[in-house]
């Protein structure tokens, strides 16, 4: 079940992180913490429990990681199409075409290492696995916050007879 809460979250952080959707990330990586707070949403409604924020994180973390392959599998797919993220902001920022055609002939000849595309993809793992994990416990916090447990039972009324009254 936790899988599953991840692996929904994960979709949605990655979904949120392709192309056009890409940009809610620049708040603050909304799109990614909305990934862990519906991992955390879902794991609460499904195994029918409050959970704590810490759990909530590690769903939220789990989901980011997902979320951060799922979007780089995504950008890979929609990259011919020109809908990939990079994509998608260059043109948003008004790149000329016929500049942006030289420039990607000229990364054609010089490709980056894989050494650094690895490094790359760690480093954008480990920011999505923190806002998604940031997502999880707030998504704890909102959804599963049951503090009925923590609250102590308060004693029975007196009880009143009728010569009382």
């Amino acid at each position: 079940m936790r899988l599953q809460s991840v692996f929904i979250g994960g979709i949605v952080a990655g979904v949120l992180s392709t192309s056009y959707l890409s940009l809610i990330n620049v708040l603050c990586c909304l799109g990614v913490m909305l990934g862990g707070g519906t991992a955390a949403w879902h794991y609460i409604t499904t195994a029918d429990r409050s959970i704590d924020p810490v759990e909530g994180a590690t769903l939220g973390a789990g989901a980011g990681l997902v979320g951060s392959l799922l979007s780089t599998l995504f950008d890979w797919i929609l990259q011919p199409l020109n809908l990939d993220g990079e994509s998608v902001l260059q043109s948003l920022m008004g790149v000329d075409m016929q500049q942006m055609v030289q420039e990607q002939q000229g990364q054609m000849m010089q490709e980056p290492s894989t050494g650094l595309l690895i490094v790359s993809m760690i480093m954008g793992a480990v920011l999505l696995a923190v806002f998604g994990a940031i997502g999880g416990a707030v998504g704890a916090s909102l959804f599963g916050a049951d503090d009925s447990d923590d609250l102590p039972t308060p004693p029975d009324p007196p009880s009143r007879t009728g010569s009382e009254w």
